[in-house]
C-alpha cells in the first residue's frame, strides 16, 4: 500500500499540532495557590504599612491585628544612621508577633569605606510567603544594640518600614 504526498503532509501537520498543544499544556505556567474563599478580606485596599525611627537599643508595637484579619507582612526596609561622620556601629532587630519571633536582621553603619565591620547599612527584604501575625496579636519591633563607637550623642537610629497586607485568617 502506497501512501500520497498528500496524507504524509496531513499526519505530519497533525501530529506536529497535537505535540504543540501537549508541550503546552505540560508547560502552562506556575501553579499558585490560594485559601479557600477570599484571599484578602478587607475592602478593595487590604494593604498596611508601618514605618518609623527609634534608638537601636528600643522597642515598639506597631499595631494589634484585628481578631477577624490575619496580617502578612511581606516587605522588611531597615536603615541605620547617625548624624556623626565617625559612628560605627550595628544593631540586631527581631520582629515577633505577641512574643513569637517572626523574624530577625542586622543592620550596621560604618565610617570605614572598605567595611570591615561587615555589616550594610541598609536592608532590603522582600518576602514571598511573607511573615504571619495572627489575629489578634500585636505586631513588635525590637532592635538590640550590638556595639557602638564613636557616635553623637544621643546614638544612632534605626530607620524601619515594614509592608504587607491584612487577609482572612
Amino acid at each position: 500500500m502506497q501512501t500520497s504526498r498528500f496524507q504524509l503532509t496531513l499526519n505530519t501537520i497533525v501530529s506536529a499540532g497535537f505535540g504543540a498543544a501537549l508541550l503546552a499544556a505540560v508547560h502552562a505556567g506556575s501553579a499558585v495557590g490560594y485559601p479557600a474563599g477570599a484571599a484578602v478580606s478587607l475592602g478593595t485596599n487590604p494593604v498596611a504599612s508601618f514605618a518609623g525611627t527609634m534608638s537601636i537599643s528600643d522597642s515598639e508595637s506597631l499595631v494589634v491585628v484585628p481578631e477577624d484579619q490575619a496580617l502578612i507582612i511581606t516587605d522588611v526596609v531597615l536603615s541605620m544612621g547617625d548624624s556623626g561622620n565617625q559612628c560605627r556601629a550595628s544593631t540586631q532587630v527581631e520582629v515577633t508577633a505577641s512574643g513569637s519571633d517572626l523574624g530577625h536582621f542586622g543592620v550596621g553603619v560604618s565610617n570605614e569605606t572598605r567595611t570591615y565591620t561587615s555589616w550594610d547599612p541598609t536592608l532590603v527584604a522582600s518576602l514571598r510567603s511573607g511573615l504571619r501575625v495572627g489575629p489578634g496579636d500585636t505586631l513588635e519591633i525590637t532592635s538590640s544594640q550590638k556595639h557602638q563607637y564613636n557616635c553623637s550623642s544621643p546614638g544612632p537610629e534605626l530607620h524601619f518600614t515594614l509592608s504587607g497586607y491584612y487577609a482572612q485568617p
